[in-house]
């Protein structure tokens, strides 16, 4: 088994990213930490990459300090379409993401980015509230 959750460093993603590693950790497979530097960020590009490295070196020092395994990524795009990919790419078994009731990285036009990982996604998606 491996797990993707996807993560923007808010509460809503944070929230998402513990029961990620608390699942891992219990099914004992590896963890895959996705930060997407999305278009309509209210960041800079370069503000968004530099917050996101600081995000997933932080998560990828807890994962070890847990024992989970994990791998971290950052990509550029459209959150949704690019949280799908990856996961189709690694062929994960399930998504976590964060609820969305906020905006900047869970906001995609008019549908929210969970809720267009939840519809279309080709695996189970945990939607973390």
């Amino acid at each position: 088994m491996k797990f993707l959750v996807a993560t923007d460093g808010k509460n809503k993603s944070y929230k998402a990213v513990e029961m990620a590693f608390r699942t891992a950790l219990g099914f004992d497979c590896p963890l895959a930490i996705l930060f997407v530097v999305a278009p309509d960020s209210k960041m800079s590009k370069n503000e968004t990459i530099k917050a996101g490295m600081r995000v997933l070196g932080r998560l990828k020092l807890k994962a070890s300090g847990l024992g989970v395994e994990v791998e971290t990524m950052m990509e550029a795009g459209d959150p949704a379409q690019i949280i799908m990919d990856a996961a189709a790419r690694m062929d994960v078994d399930a998504i976590f993401i964060g609820a969305s009731d906020e905006g900047g990285f869970f906001k995609s036009m008019k549908k929210s980015t969970s809720h267009s990982v939840f519809t279309s996604a080709g695996c189970t998606v945990f939607v973390v509230k």
